[in-house]
Order: C-alpha cells, then structure tokens, then sequence
C-alpha cells in the first residue's frame, strides 16, 4: 500500500514521464542485499537434513545462507548472513558444507565480561573422528569462495585423512578469508597439512587468515602446519594474522608446527 501511495505521489509529479517516475522509485528500492540473522534451535545433526520438522538445525541455517532453502530456518539473505548457535554440543554426522554468500557463526560465548575467561565457550560443535568439521565452497566455477568467521565457539575432533588436498584442513578447507574470533579450537588432526585450516589457491584472490584472542592447542598435521596450510598461485595474495591469541601444544611431523605459509604475496603477523 505504501510502495502505491509512493508511486501514485512521484507520479503527479512528474506526470509528463511516467518513465521516469519508474527510474526512481527503482532507485529507490535497489541495493545491496541485506544480511539476515539465522537462529538454529536444535543441536541435532542429520545428512541429508530432515527438513519440515519445524526444527532448524546448523546444517539447514548453512543451506539456507547458501540458498538451498529449508522452511525449518529463516532464509538468507543473499549476504553476509549471520547464524546464531545455542549453547550446548552439535555432533557432526559428517562434514558441513559453506557455500553461497559469506557467513558469521556465532556461539553462546563468554562474550568478554571477563577478558580472562575468553577461551572458555559454551557451544561445541565436535566432528564424527573420521571427518572435517567444514568445507566451503564456491557458488560457481567462476565465482570466489565465501568468507567464514567463527565466534564464541569450540571447534574440535575434525579430521582430514588421506595425502594431499583431502588429508588437508581438519576444521576447515576454504579458498576465501576464515576469521576465527574468541574460539577454542582443540583436538584436531589431518594426515597431510593443516591440523585446523587450509587454504587452496584460488584464481588471485586475496586471503584473510586471523586468529582473534583464541585459543589453539593440540592439534596436528602429519606433514606440515599443525594449525594452518595454505597453497597459493603467484597472483594470490594471503594475509596471516594472530592476534592476542595462545598456541599450545600444536605439531606437524616435518615442518611449521603452527604455520606452513607458502605465501607468494602477503603478510604474516
């Protein structure tokens, strides 16, 4: 009724060209897509998802954000949308899948009353011992890989087995930016590089890597990067950040027991 009222309004004033009143209210109307706010609130773990159950689980709020749509979860907005993790234990049944636009898991965290207690969280979501948590992928062949950041969060048990790309990245795979903000990240393994992310070549993009006042421990890599592994072609830029953060414990059976950069172009601080 309004968007009527509005027209009806822009078109006595210019009356004379209905073509333009119709450029404007386009204008009007036009814009990025909105980022949307997905609550999960069930801790079960289906693959495929059990959709139409009335609950909206973590694997259905990361289709929604890609696109898929599931009714059991609000939908995506096409964005950097953010999906909201209760407090308790989300048991992996297999890896979870990234795709579509970029996205903000968020846990029920200490959320920094007590700069001190920052590594302790109380969302978990734990991998099914033979699989990695996460793997994100692009929309397309032609199009880059989203973004991911984790917060308030404990990401642990993933594992990457076999040799090369496969046995890589035991929480994460990705070819785009993963941020890992006040998250615990504990007990992870891959049988060839990284025991926590990995990050592939992809076409020249650039690459954000951050730990944010987290807490990294006991994870390993049976070639190298006990934590992080990228692989990058001449024109990929990467950026390695860690940031307030504690790494403890972490190992590789060659070389980096945090960190085989690899880096043509970039930084690492």
């Amino acid at each position: 009724m309004l968007l009527m009222l509005l027209i009806a309004g822009l078109a006595r004033r210019y009356g004379r060209s209905l073509k333009r009143v119709l450029v404007l209210v386009c204008a009007l109307f036009s814009g990025p897509a909105l980022a949307v706010d997905i609550e999960v609130d069930s801790l079960l773990d289906h693959f495929p998802p059990v959709k139409g159950d009335g609950l909206c689980t973590l694997r259905e709020a990361l289709e929604n954000a890609g696109g898929a749509g599931s009714s059991d979860c609000t939908y995506g907005g096409n964005s950097s949308d953010r999906i909201l993790v209760p407090a308790g234990d989300i048991q992996l049944v297999t890896t979870l899948i990234i795709e579509g636009g970029s996205v903000e898991l968020v846990g029920k965290g200490v959320r920094d009353e007590d700069p001190a207690d920052d590594e302790e969280t109380l969302t978990r979501i734990i991998g099914n011992g033979t699989e990695r948590l996460f793997e994100v992928e692009p929309p397309n062949n032609s199009s880059a890989y989203p973004g991911v950041t984790f917060r308030y969060l404990r990401l642990e048990d993933g594992v990457a087995t076999g040799s090369g790309e496969p046995g890589s990245g035991a929480v994460i795979t990705t070819g785009g930016s993963v941020i890992f903000d006040r998250v615990v990240i504990t007990n992870n393994h891959a049988d060839a590089s990284a025991g926590v992310a990995y990050v592939r070549s992809n076409r020249g993009n650039e690459k954000l890597v951050t730990f944010n006042r987290s807490y990294v421990h006991n994870n390993s890599a049976g070639v190298a990067g006990g934590v992080v592994s990228t692989t990058t072609q001449n024109n990929d830029n990467v950026k390695v950040a860690m940031i307030d953060s504690t790494f403890e414990g972490n190992e590789s059976a060659i070389r980096g027991s945090v960190l085989d950069a690899n880096i043509n172009a970039g930084s690492v601080t």
